[in-house]
């Protein structure tokens, strides 16, 4: 289960950087910032499975949901 986990953590992490590519790249400011503040949450999340550490993984779930709710918030269409 700590690997499947990981690997969903570790697909967040480049999810944030495909979100900073080519037409994907909506401004150079705010949609930036939350890619990078995803990207963030989900490398402690990876890194929490990687030490198998349940506390660190379940805070970083709530600031990969708060991440996600904020940039959907401001660029959902």
């Amino acid at each position: 289960e700590w690997q499947v986990v990981g690997n969903g953590a570790a697909a967040l992490v480049e999810s944030g950087n495909l979100l900073m590519l080519g037409s994907r790249l909506i401004d150079k400011e705010d949609w930036i910032k939350m890619a990078r503040g995803l990207m963030d949450a989900a490398t402690v999340a990876l890194k929490a499975t990687e030490e198998k550490n349940v506390e660190k993984l379940l805070d970083s779930g709530e600031a990969i949901n708060e991440a996600c709710d904020t940039c959907h918030q401001k660029y959902q269409r």
